[in-house]
């Protein structure tokens, strides 16, 4: 029993460990989406327009950060709590994140 329940702690904490890998992979993805945004805008020659989407994109960039914090906190206290979240696909969710 000791041994089965070691493993699926060793399971647990490479799910988290890969779905911490997914997050750095999808933020470099958005970086990369932004990166082509921006070259996009770029073309456009009214001073105006770049200031509004420069503006929009700080606020989404803003938005991200504070989500992947929330995000991030919540899933470390699910996981520190002791609670069997992998038994749990509220709980399972919230640790993974399948977004």
């Amino acid at each position: 029993m000791r041994r089965i329940n070691d493993e699926l702690t060793a399971v647990q904490v490479e799910s988290v460990q890969i779905s911490r890998r997914n997050m750095e992979l999808a933020s470099k993805v958005l970086q990369l989406a932004e990166a082509a945004e921006r070259t996009n805008s770029d073309s456009t020659d009214d001073p105006a327009v770049r200031k509004e989407i420069s503006k929009l994109e700080a606020e989404v960039k803003a938005s991200r950060q504070r989500w992947k914090i929330m995000k991030g906190t919540a899933s470390a206290v699910v996981v520190g709590s002791g609670v069997d979240w992998v038994a749990k696909p509220e709980l399972r969710d919230v640790v993974l994140d399948p977004d």
